[in-house]
């Protein structure tokens, strides 16, 4: 993530001030236009993106946001494991090896919009959860749910400390799916293009060195939950999860 690029979309995602209150606006200006229609957000489909580098926090966030109100969540390790037909971790390859080549990623990607087509149709909200770290990537996300639904992007973050212990954490449990370490961490740095085709009202970002219940109670007041405009949905749904060969 190149230093000039990265200001400048930080700047811009939160201007005039920055914290919450310039979060909350920016996502105001996306939603505020469907007031009048059954409320801000409630009566328009949404793809949550939650994206950033390997350890920042994006899936614990993304998964706890996405339980916390019965949403459809599809996390991209588990749907790339599944494709792979290889569950659990695959640590040592890196990017653009193996399950990681750009033909692999693609199917991965491609996997995902499927998903979150398939679950609008009863759900007003999907969860996506990516490192989404190329623009094509999004591009490609946007324009396969164009018709479907407003997507909006999360971008986490935290500082180098916090990934150094996440990982290290990781690197023990016998339960995780991801295979990111510190050198893929880095080379996803490197690789990473800044958002900045987004515009305002599309994205916005959130240190994840916060507790998470806390962030989850800002995404809230940030987005809204569309509980009452998908309660008698989902009682009558199977919840949507990415967790099996597709």
């Amino acid at each position: 993530m190149r230093g000039a690029s990265e200001t400048a979309w930080r700047r811009r995602a939160t201007a005039g001030g920055g914290g919450e209150e310039a979060e909350k606006k920016v996502m105001t200006e996306t939603t505020g236009s469907r007031e009048g229609h059954g409320g801000a957000v409630a009566a328009v489909k949404r793809v949550v993106v939650f994206f950033g580098l390997v350890a920042s926090g994006k899936s614990t966030l993304a998964k706890l946001w996405a339980d916390r109100h019965g949403f459809p969540y599809a996390n991209s390790d588990v749907v790339r494991k599944g494709l792979a037909g290889s569950p659990g971790a695959t640590r040592g390859l890196g990017l653009g090896e193996g399950i990681y080549s750009a033909e692999f990623t693609r199917r991965t990607y491609d996997a995902l919009a499927g998903f979150a087509v398939a679950q609008l149709a009863w759900s007003p909200t999907v969860v996506l959860d990516g490192s989404y770290h190329r623009r094509e990537e999004r591009d490609r996300l946007r324009q396969a749910l164009s018709s479907q639904a407003t997507v909006l992007f999360v971008l986490c973050h935290c500082g180098e400390a916090a990934v150094k212990a996440r990982l290290a954490i990781r690197a023990i449990d016998p339960d995780a799916v991801s295979d990111g370490d510190w050198r893929v961490y880095l080379r996803q740095r490197e690789c990473f293009e800044a958002p900045t085709e987004l515009s305002e009202g599309t994205f916005f970002t959130l240190c994840s060195e916060e507790p998470p219940q806390q962030l989850a109670r800002r995404l809230d007041q940030l987005l809204g939950s569309d509980e009452g405009a998908g309660a008698g949905e989902k009682a009558a749904s199977p919840r949507g999860r990415a967790d099996v060969n597709s």
